[in-house]
């Protein structure tokens, strides 16, 4: 079975609160696929400060692999400022930081069947893009795409980047129309649209979230997939959601799960993440333990 590598931003979600807690898309998916079983690379660029060490120490107490994680001497470690409405985070950026200028790794393991995610924010730097790029031509590895749009940090030029590479395409409803708008579609459905993007770009699979309206796949065969939310028992917010849902989706997706399950485990794992603040359960791995011993249960298909 291939290696699994994540691609982009490390930072510290800062809440209104006062408090901070490590994050970035990429970290999350990271973080969550370790504590799953996994063993991925995060290629990504911290600073030469503090916040940076403090990545390095988390990362080292979760058993992660820190060789792809370099240091910056002049960028800082990423921040961003998180602020809650009814539960629903919003994001202020900082720019410029040092996952702006992440470098591609000297590969010393195996990459062939590699499985490699990124988003779109790491790629708003030509730096960190051509790092990208320059992966992908090295390991010409099947893709996990999350579009993860942050408001102004994209355009059309990244989200083509991002259609001409992925293998399996995430992105929420809203995305969707956002995507459509940006390249160039005209269909305001999100069923169809979904669909459309297989007519033009070589995908396996769209996987569409909907918030409470629950979660949808759509393979190139026509098939379609459908879950329904997982309500969370007690709500703190929606931080990090979407990336715990793509940590169990490349999971799936790399141990063969059929696509009806790969939506059940990832929308259930997705519901506990939301019942904390934050998108990472750290120091306590007992969800981990306890997800993992649930699939047990069930199978793995």
């Amino acid at each position: 079975m291939g290696h699994m590598y994540v691609f982009g931003e490390v930072l510290f979600d800062h809440f209104p609160d006062g408090e901070s807690v490590l994050g970035g898309a990429p970290f999350n998916v990271a973080w969550h696929l370790q504590g799953l079983g996994q063993s991925p690379l995060l290629v990504s660029r911290v600073g030469n400060d503090s916040d940076g060490e403090a990545v390095c120490n988390a990362m080292e107490s979760h058993g992660m692999d820190t060789s792809a994680l370099a240091t910056h001497g002049e960028l800082p470690t990423g921040s961003v400022k998180v602020s809650l409405k009814d539960g629903s985070p919003s994001y202020t950026i900082a720019t410029p930081a040092a996952w702006d200028a992440i470098d591609p790794p000297q590969l010393s393991i195996d990459s062939s069947n590699s499985f490699l995610y990124h988003g779109t924010l790491a790629l708003r730097n030509d730096y960190s893009r051509s790092s990208l790029e320059s992966l992908y031509r090295t390991m010409k590895p099947r893709s996990f795409v999350d579009i993860n749009l942050r408001s102004p940090h994209y355009g059309a030029e990244t989200l083509e980047f991002c259609l001409r590479h992925a293998h399996w395409l995430k992105l929420n409803d809203s995305e969707l129309l956002e995507l459509e708008s940006q390249v160039g579609g005209n269909d305001t459905s999100a069923l169809f649209s979904a669909g459309q993007l297989f007519a033009h770009r070589q995908l396996e699979g769209v996987i569409l979230t909907c918030g409470e309206r629950g979660a949808h796949i759509f393979v190139r065969s026509g098939q379609h997939f459908f879950q329904p939310a997982v309500a969370p028992s007690s709500l703190v917010d929606t931080v990090g959601a979407g990336d715990a849902f793509s940590a169990v989706a490349m999971i799936g997706l790399q141990q063969g799960w059929s696509c009806q399950r790969i939506l059940q485990r990832a929308t259930a794992f997705a519901a506990r993440i939301c019942q904390q603040q934050g998108a990472t359960p750290s120091p306590d791995t007992t969800l981990y333990h306890q997800t993992q011993q649930q699939w047990q249960q069930e199978g793995e298909q």
